[in-house]
């Protein structure tokens, strides 16, 4: 910097990460010194990689970055800290101005920020430190443009609002337009960062989240493994084989420390969480329009009432993600092979629009519809779902009840942790509630009799003979973490005990039960001979089988592939439902189920035929998140958006 020494230090706000120092030397230069909080990462690798990283950048990709005069990624240092001298950058913060833009230029700024990510993003590194069979992601299709005008509507009490608040209600609406530019523009320049930014189960999502945690949250624990695993390498592999791994007793007295402060750090954070509820319900945020600040302060409501941040199913996904073991979150989230029909499971909703009709009369607008015999308050019933007690201990009873709080009905699996008496008692202690008795094709005829006779007995309406899984689907995160069921679960309805299924994979089990020599001749005649319950197919894609479901004299029919997870590469169900509606010609009941995750999607489904939608995942993410007041959130949530589009359509309301 041609200068001696620094003539004045003046302390700047700091950051999460960072102390912050603005140093005036003797020649008038300015430098910016930073020296990294406890909280910032290891010793050595936060500093050295953040000057390599802005070296990088700078030299090899050309892009603009400071220059570092000095560092130290030690603390012997005199200075007694990790340290970096850097230049002080000069420029003006767009903030301050960008409400002075226009729209083109805002448009430019946009385009530039993308240009910036492609350069980011444009190295690949001749080297690599996972393995892609290691990492457990999503293959499938995602949006590749918007092919039609976007329509970001002011709010419905715009006319009501202040001055101010029209003004802050204007500029949501651009800059949601300019998000949507950007999210464009990202996804023809730079697809891989949009797809780890918003896809966090595809594969470039997967290799930052696993970088990023091992880095921040697990390296101390996975060092310890590691030693562990040394001292313990001849009970494990045998002496005849060398132990790749070597550690002095310093590096071990070193990872001893550093496991003991993440240790207190999880115990800290776990008495945070319990106090203030979450995160995210610890601060609200207060704008003043007319002076240009935010505020964030401690919210108690927020903080004691949670489900107040759940906005929608995928927040509620997350949520439950951060709650669950991993090996649980995978058997709920996967689906076979390559998963290609659980990602277009959701996605192909995005290819449908909505024609919204204006100047209609909906003061009376009525969501209701009637299933299985009985009313319930909208076109939505929750499908049978295995091992519910793995992401919440009252699992399908909780489950009964939220479904019987909102009006709907629920399906019972074969799986279930409970017996169906005990759900049906605490469906019915909350109020009326139908259920429907889920069932596979069995090679015990008497066994799958009792569990229909059962049902009937404890009340149940219908029957979902489900037709889709002569054999088990491959789902490779199973096989992967040799899945199995929690200890202490059992599934009651198919008389095995916790014991009983621990002993064995749950692949091995389903085929151990499931019978694969089934027909229409042979189960549904069976069937009715057995049992007056109504009697459903589950598990449709074509419109042959419901010809043949109507043929036989079935009572309705659910279009389904059991969410992707028995065989991928089948049709999305939303694809494959018009030609169902079609084929019944209204002698029988067509449901739908499988990648519904908004109000929005079960419209949709109306539009194109569907009397009624059944879901499955988004209750499971629900119980993970809260137990029965999360599984009553997401049916709230879907209910409260189903009702935005009620009272904005006119057409499939019709035929409810």
């Amino acid at each position: 910097m041609g200068s001696r020494f620094y003539v004045q230090v003046q302390k700047l706000p700091e950051g999460n990460f960072n102390k912050v120092f603005l140093m005036t030397m003797d020649n008038g230069r300015e430098a910016i010194a930073k020296l990294p909080n406890p909280n910032a990462g290891r010793q050595h690798f936060t500093t050295a990689s953040e000057v390599a990283t802005m070296d990088y950048v700078r030299s090899i990709l050309d892009i603009s970055a400071p220059k570092v005069y000095a560092f130290s990624s030690s603390a012997d240092k005199p200075v007694g800290a990790e340290y970096i001298i850097m230049e002080r950058s000069q420029g003006v913060e767009l903030s301050k101005h960008w409400d002075e833009l226009r729209g083109p230029a805002k448009f430019e700024i946009v385009k530039q920020l993308v240009q910036l990510e492609k350069s980011l993003s444009s190295s690949h590194f001749p080297i690599w430190t996972y393995n892609e069979q290691d990492l457990f992601y999503t293959m499938g299709a995602m949006p590749s443009a918007w092919i039609e005008a976007l329509s970001i509507e002011l709010p419905d009490n715009f006319e009501q609002l202040s001055p101010e608040e029209q003004l802050e209600a204007k500029k949501l609406r651009a800059a949601q337009s300019l998000y949507k530019l950007y999210e464009i523009q990202l996804i023809r320049k730079c697809s891989e960062i949009y797809r780890a930014l918003q896809f966090r189960d595809s594969l470039p999502g997967q290799v930052m989240g696993l970088s990023g945690s091992i880095f921040s949250d697990g390296e101390p624990v996975v060092e310890g493994m590691l030693m562990r695993l040394e001292e313990q390498w001849s009970v494990h592999v045998g002496s005849s084989v060398l132990c790749p791994l070597s550690f002095s007793e310093s590096e071990r007295d070193r990872q001893r420390e550093h496991e003991a402060l993440w240790n207190r750090s999880v115990v800290l954070m776990d008495e945070f969480l319990t106090r203030v509820g979450a995160y995210r319900g610890y601060i609200e945020q207060l704008i003043n329009p007319s002076e240009g600040y935010i505020i964030l302060r401690h919210s108690s409501k927020m903080a004691n009432q949670s489900n107040n941040i759940m906005l929608c199913i995928n927040d509620i996904k997350e949520a439950a993600a951060s709650k669950l073991p991993k090996s649980a979150t995978e058997f709920y989230n996967s689906g076979s092979t390559n998963q290609v029909t659980v990602a277009e499971n959701t996605t192909a909703y995005a290819k449908y629009r909505l024609r919204p009709r204006v100047l209609v009369d909906v003061s009376q607008a009525d969501p209701s519809t009637t299933v299985l015999g009985q009313k319930i308050s909208f076109p939505l019933c929750v499908s049978p779902a295995g091992l519910q007690a793995m992401a919440h201990p009252d699992g399908e009873l909780a489950t009964s009840r939220a479904c019987a709080k909102h009006q709907i009905h629920m399906g019972v699996s074969s799986f279930a942790n409970h017996t169906v008496e005990e759900i049906r008692a605490a469906g019915l202690g909350v109020g009326p509630i139908q259920h429907a008795m889920q069932i596979y094709t069995m090679q015990d005829r008497a066994k799958q009799e009792r569990i229909i006779k059962r049902a009937e007995a404890a009340g149940c309406t219908a029957l979902f003979l489900t037709a889709d899984s002569p054999i088990l689907g491959v789902r490779y995160s199973e096989h992967r973490n040799d899945f199995r069921s929690p200890e202490g679960l059992g599934f009651p309805m198919l008389e095995k005990t916790s014991e009983m299924i621990r002993s064995e994979r749950h692949e091995d089990g389903f085929t151990a039960f499931n019978s694969s020599s089934h027909s229409w001749a042979q189960e549904i005649p069976w069937l009715r001979s057995v049992t007056n319950m109504q009697i459903w197919i589950k598990g449709v894609l074509t419109a042959e089988d419901v010809q043949l479901a109507v043929e036989y004299g079935c009572d309705g029919v659910v279009v389904s592939n059991h969410g992707g997870r028995q065989l991928d590469e089948t049709p999305a169900t939303i694809d494959a439902l018009p030609e169902c509606v079609k084929a019944a010609k209204g002698k029988i009941r067509v449901h739908i189920d499988g990648g519904i995750r908004s109000g929005t999607d079960i419209f949709k489904a109306l539009a194109l035929g569907a009397e009624c939608c059944w879901i499955g995942r988004p209750m499971i993410w629900g119980l993970a998140y809260d137990g029965e007041s999360g599984v009553d959130k997401v049916l709230d949530i879907l209910y409260t958006e189903f009702k935005r589009w009620v009272v904005r359509a006119d057409g499939p309301l019709a035929r409810l």
